[in-house]
């Protein structure tokens, strides 16, 4: 049995050496990446990877700044509870001033002990430079999340142009750089938010509150998760109204109930709820129902359609919240990590349709590949984000506004995914994950089981060892599968450390072994297209002789897999094998 299976997958490695190959130019440093089968494996060190957390608080944060930070010092604490703050006037961003210690120098000195999430709110009293926020980085590293804030003067809003721009071009260059946009949150009534005196950069009693909002927001949402706490635009304005956010705490527990029996964030059914029917509790005459589930209603025509018209009771409001919540984990959200902002961006696109004229959009105004399958050009999940992505700043920010209709100009309503941060949804991490057990996500535990690049042979990584010893498999009869080096071994092993399927059967794929059997026979997959365009991250693919998954790294469609004798988990690029494999999706039991 062991010489048949080393057998076919010599032969399967051989059909990959015939595949043509892909016209790119390929830099001399990287050339260790290629391997026999004509696959290029994933560089880690290329992307930068935050670990996911749904529970960031201002305990995770420490925060530097200057003479507006010590300002509004006491408005910080109270929006955001246990945040560190370090700040003193005329403080800098790396020099230094009457023995006041810079920014970097205080990022050195508690490089040992610094928290998750760093905001430096500096630059009033000198420049920001590039190197400057590489050193910050470097000091840093990349688990943490660096917070930059956006500097304006009164009577001269140009004054700080050039930092600004700086902070600005070094978030669309680092994933774990992100934005606090003082001025442009200031910018379109300054009066109100900046002292017209002494240095016209210092808060009014109105501003101290707007700038600890504004921090908040980069950060967390709230910092603590709390129910509109971070509900401001970039351009100050609100992003939800007093009367939604009183009707979202009215239905919060309902919201709540669903989202812990299907492990998702409660804050997405209460966006789902704002966008489809305005918060109201009641079906409306297409019998489509409270949040306007077309496919699973055909369109109000089906059994599964919600009738009759009219207000619904609390039980009927619970029901469909949670035929909508079965929906999201099921379909919508498969193989996506909700606990990441990355996560539940991709999620709204996907529910939205996944446009590509929104990808060609986000292309267009400078974001990544990666970034745009995200859904960052997504009016519907975007919208007000930013200046570029608002209609009445860029004429050029346009949406699909009837279904194979034309683009045409944005609307002025807040994207999805800003609705979702101004309940306290947003976590401020990117898609990935640490892999602990138990998570339910395929695709950050693959990612974290399997080595990003090639070479390795038949050494596990150690995340790979410590998931094998867990779920049981160092101790199989078989060696290779024991040491992780089977193409089933490194399947069953991520669908059972992730906690998706603790039952996964392991092993056997050649003659229609034991894994073969049950991808194929327990009812918990569904076949699906075998092509990019169909899959979604923790879909698996199966041959006779292989076994293999398709995970997304960054938005970008990739291959994790293991090989009989050869090698253990890696991760390479997508190919198409539709001719010989064809592709399974999870649904459960």
């Amino acid at each position: 049995m062991r010489s048949l299976k080393k057998i076919v997958c010599v032969l399967f490695t051989l059909i990959f050496t015939m595949s043509p190959l892909n016209a790119f130019a390929l830099k001399e440093s990287v050339w260790d990446k290629f391997d026999l089968n004509n696959i290029f494996y994933y560089d880690m060190d290329g992307e930068v990877c935050i670990p996911s957390s749904s529970n960031v608080s201002g305990s995770d944060i420490f925060m530097i700044g200057d003479s507006i930070t010590v300002a509004s010092e006491s408005e910080l604490k109270s929006k955001i509870s246990g945040i560190e703050i370090n700040a003193q006037v005329s403080k800098q961003f790396g020099g230094t001033n009457n023995n006041n210690k810079s920014g970097l120098q205080i990022l050195e000195e508690n490089k040992d002990n610094l928290r998750k999430v760093i905001v430096m709110a500096l630059g009033t009293n000198g420049s920001v430079s590039e190197s400057d926020i590489i050193t910050a980085l470097s000091i840093i590293g990349s688990s943490r999340t660096l917070i930059l804030t956006t500097n304006y003067k009164l009577g001269d809003e140009n004054a700080y142009n050039s930092n600004n721009s700086i902070i600005k071009t070094a978030a669309e260059k680092n994933s774990n750089v992100k934005v606090a946009d003082w001025a442009a949150a200031v910018k379109n009534s300054p009066e109100k938010y900046i002292v017209n005196s002494d240095q016209y950069v210092h808060p009014t009693n109105e501003g101290k509150t707007l700038f600890a909002e504004t921090i908040a927001s980069a950060t967390n949402g709230s910092g603590n998760g709390a129910i509109g706490s971070g509900n401001t635009l970039y351009n100050g304005n609100k992003i939800l109204s007093d009367e939604s956010l009183q009707l979202i705490s009215k239905n919060q527990s309902v919201y709540e109930k669903s989202a812990n029996k299907y492990n998702i964030p409660w804050q997405i059914l209460a966006v789902l709820h704002y966008r489809e029917t305005g918060l109201k509790v009641y079906n409306p005459s297409n019998g489509q129902g409270v949040y306007q589930l077309y496919s699973y209603t055909a369109g109000g025509t089906n059994s599964n359609a919600f009738k009759p018209a009219g207000d619904i009771s609390t039980e009927e409001f619970q029901r469909q919240t949670d035929i909508v919540a079965k929906l999201i984990r099921d379909r919508y959200a498969s193989g996506l990590n909700l606990n990441t902002d990355d996560g539940v961006k991709t999620f709204f696109f996907r529910y939205n349709g996944t446009a590509e004229a929104y990808i060609a959009q986000a292309r267009s105004l400078g974001f990544t590949e990666a970034e745009a399958k995200r859904g960052e050009g997504s009016p519907y999940v975007m919208n007000l984000a930013d200046e570029k992505r608002d209609s009445s700043k860029n004429p050029n920010w346009k949406q699909i506004r009837t279904d194979n209709g034309p683009m045409v100009s944005a609307n002025q309503q807040p994207g999805a995914f800003l609705l979702y941060a101004a309940i306290g949804g947003s976590s401020g991490y990117s898609s990935c994950s640490t892999g602990n057990s138990g998570n339910g996500d395929l695709n950050a535990t693959a990612i974290a089981l399997a080595w990003p690049e090639h070479g390795h042979g038949l050494t596990a990584r150690d995340s790979y060892k410590t998931a094998l010893a867990d779920v049981g498999l160092s101790n199989y009869g078989d060696y290779y599968a024991r040491i992780g080096a089977s193409c089933d071994a490194f399947v069953a092993t991520v669908f059972r450390y992730s906690g998706v399927d603790p039952g996964f059967t392991c092993c056997g794929i050649s003659g229609h072994g034991a894994t073969w059997n049950y991808v194929t026979n327990s009812g918990k997959f569904e076949e699906v297209p075998n092509n990019a365009s169909s899959l979604k991250p923790g879909d698996i693919r199966l041959s006779e002789g292989h076994i293999e998954m398709y995970i997304e790294v960054n938005g970008v469609g990739k291959i994790a897999s293991a090989s009989y004798g050869e090698r253990t988990g890696e991760i390479g690029n997508f190919y198409d094998n539709s001719a010989t494999f064809k592709a399974y999706r999870w649904k459960g039991n």
